[in-house]
């Protein structure tokens, strides 16, 4: 039973602590358990536990993702506990709530056979109680009576589920540029014949774009040359000749490729996201299949309809893919046969919200300094000089 003299919100919040981070809509720890994790997004900036308890990362690297996956590994707990502490550090309640929140906290997570009993040395939890039980050695919020057992308690999230939940992602920096593939022979360190042939399994998102519009554009200029002239050999050709390339070493000797990346380097184009597409090489080499079979018509002196409609069904491909997230009917229709062939995954890149995100719910109240306390004068938050935008705030006492 939670204890009466706590307010309505504590209640709540001892009653069911994943309100903490869970909505209502949230599925089951057990549907989350379910979710294949190998690759769930881009992290485009560093990652702390801190910065996921304080809510600075968009989804799927938040406080509420995160917290579904606590679950799932049977550490909600400590993490719930961690977010309580960190909630009264923030607010800190009046000294009688304070004393009923310590008893309830200590009940719950830290006595014997607690509900939801915390997993930490137990050198540190005898530190803790023996502090407890010197009832004048944490008289107020601001005394740091959880400093301690809360340090360890996110020193074991953070080596355990955090580091196995972040392990899901991929950062940005480990995906090799566009640009540094396609200036192969200028990077030294790259310059083998293993990495000349692979091809990218991760492609920026405007790279892609880019690729599948150029693909349009000559399928458009194809279906053009065989209407005025009943000839398409310049466009099918270089279709042909530089998806061919591309399957064969990736971007590394593709004329679109070089072209791409000298246009849009002085835009310095931020990429919001990465296709992950372990089947790009086999879908590139049907567009080389493809292009090949027009020109071998052509040769033949094959009726030029037929040619068109091939033109023009390469053409909507590159549409459905362009408009839908490089959905692709090739890998559906070998599904249909039975051949394993995943749809490419569009995979965002999350980075860091702006500072002034905070916990779902949590009232933010400054905790006053030794200064304050004793009554001398202070400047006021108007006055004082404005912080970086890029600071980061840390958690109090942890």
């Amino acid at each position: 039973m939670v204890d009466d003299n706590l307010s309505l919100e504590w209640k709540e919040i001892f009653a069911n602590p994943r309100c903490l981070w869970r909505k209502d809509t949230d599925e089951t720890s057990e549907q989350v358990a379910k979710k294949d994790h190998y690759v769930q997004g881009i992290l485009g900036c560093r990652v702390s536990l801190e910065g996921i308890l304080l809510n600075l990362y968009d989804e799927p690297v938040d406080l509420r993702h995160f917290g579904l996956y606590c679950e799932t590994e049977l550490t909600e707990d400590m993490l719930s506990f961690i977010l309580i502490v960190q909630r009264i550090k923030d607010a800190p309640p009046e000294f009688q709530e304070y004393q009923h929140l310590v008893n309830e906290i200590v009940k719950v997570y830290l006595q014997q056979g607690g509900s939801l009993e915390i997993n930490v040395e137990v050198k540190k939890k005898e530190q803790f109680l023996a502090q407890y039980r010197s009832n004048d050695k944490w008289a107020h919020p601001q005394y740091g009576l959880f400093d301690g057992i809360s340090k360890a308690a996110m020193n074991s999230l953070q080596f355990n589920s955090f580091a196995r939940f972040i392990h899901h992602f991929i950062y940005e920096i480990d995906i090799p540029a566009i640009r540094s593939q396609t200036f192969w022979c200028c990077n030294c360190h790259e310059a083998s014949c293993s990495r000349f042939f692979t091809f990218p399994v991760f492609q920026g998102l405007s790279y892609t774009r880019s690729l599948r519009f150029v693909e349009i554009v000559l399928c458009t200029l194809i279906v053009f040359e065989l209407i005025m002239f009943e000839s398409c050999t310049y466009s099918c050709g270089y279709l042909a000749i530089t998806s061919l390339a591309r399957a064969i070493c990736g971007p590394r000797l593709d004329v679109t490729s070089l072209l791409i990346v000298i246009v849009s380097s002085p835009l310095r184009i931020k990429e919001t996201g990465y296709v992950f597409d372990e089947n790009g090489r086999f879908k590139t080499l049907i567009y080389v299949f493809l292009s090949g079979s027009m020109l071998l018509l052509q040769y033949m002196q094959v009726n030029w309809v037929v040619i068109c409609a091939i033109a023009v069904a390469l053409g909507l491909t590159s549409f459905i893919r362009l408009k839908c997230n490089e959905w692709c009917f090739l890998s559906a229709s070998l599904t249909w046969f039975g051949i394993p062939g995943p749809q490419a995954k569009l995979l965002k890149v999350i980075r860091k919200r702006t500072p002034d995100i905070s916990l779902p719910e949590r009232i933010e109240t400054p905790i006053l300094s030794d200064r304050e306390e004793k009554g001398q004068t202070t400047v006021s938050s108007e006055d004082q000089p404005c912080k970086a935008q890029d600071e980061t705030p840390r958690i109090n006492g942890i």
